[in-house]
């Protein structure tokens, strides 16, 4: 599928996608867990609004998200440690100016096989956010809520590249 234009709300009974390209403007919003067959690709300035749904893509293929392009997520982490982000992709792509934003009200994981842009942990809600490996940010790092722990459970490196970093509310053990 080719979306070109404004917003892209997916039908709750579509669960399964094959090739994804997200032109033009807007945002694409999950109404369902999606499975992808094939690649999925974001323009610059456009934006993937997952809600508390999964992403899961397969082997071999790729999630890619351009200039500016923002992710929100409000994947929980759950009984079944869900990160928070897409999975499955044989390879992950967020260009260094894209936001990353996770936002549920519960605990979450900013899973470490992605590079990631921008970082923003916004929420309100009292939560822990977890590390599961090494990351990498190469922009700014924002834990700007008083409510919200970043907790790195097993001295995992956290690699921050911007010239702004909020950590507060750090716990690494």
């Amino acid at each position: 599928i080719v979306h070109v234009g404004g917003t892209w709300s997916v039908d709750a009974d579509i669960s399964t996608l094959n090739n994804v390209y997200k032109k033009g403007t807007g945002y694409l919003t999950m109404n369902n867990n999606l499975t992808v067959n094939g690649d999925i690709e974001f323009d610059p300035e456009t934006q993937l609004r997952m809600g508390s749904y999964t992403m899961t893509g397969k082997p071999g293929k790729s999630f890619k998200m351009g200039v500016n392009c923002q992710l929100h997520t409000s994947v929980v982490k759950g009984d079944g440690d869900n990160v928070a982000l897409p999975t499955g992709f044989g390879t992950f792509e967020l260009d260094s100016t894209s936001y990353t934003y996770l936002e549920a009200a519960a605990d979450q994981i900013l899973p470490s096989n992605v590079t990631y842009g921008i970082v923003y942990l916004n929420n309100t809600a009292s939560r822990t956010v977890y590390l599961n490996g090494d990351t990498y940010v190469k922009g700014n790092f924002y834990n700007n809520q008083d409510g919200t722990v970043l907790d790195d459970q097993d001295l995992h490196n956290l690699h921050l590249y911007g010239a702004t970093n909020d950590l507060r509310n750090y716990r690494p053990t």
